[in-house]
């Protein structure tokens, strides 16, 4: 995506593990300059990678009730909530076409107790 976009275009990413922002740099001087105008969010983990939290429950249900889509728990769920928090922010200039970009990880709804979901996994 990064090296795909176009100058008036961002890429922003959403850290899920808890403390990737002390290697990022580390990561930073081994990728190609391109992929360096990625924005990484780290405030977004939510306790770090594959910690169950009420929050994320409660927005997977009401994503799902309201749009029939599906997140996962421990990434996708996360970015939503990146999203919806920068937007109440009005960090997105007016105008804005703000994708979203679902990377999976639905298998790992599975492993949450029947219930905790309100829709089939």
């Amino acid at each position: 995506i990064a090296l795909s976009k176009q100058g008036h275009q961002q890429v922003i990413a959403v850290s899920v593990t808890k403390g990737y922002d002390l290697i990022h740099e580390d990561v930073q001087q081994q990728i190609p300059d391109k992929l360096l105008a990625i924005q990484w969010l780290h405030a977004y983990h939510f306790g770090g990678y594959a910690k169950p939290k009420q929050l994320l429950f409660d927005t997977m249900n009401r994503v799902y009730k309201q749009y029939q889509l599906p997140l996962d728990w421990v990434y996708t769920v996360k970015a939503w909530l990146a999203v919806e928090d920068l937007a109440k922010q009005q960090f997105f200039p007016s105008g804005s076409n703000v994708v979203l970009v679902h990377t999976g990880g639905l298998q790992g709804n599975l492993s949450l107790p029947q219930g905790t979901l309100s829709f089939p996994c």
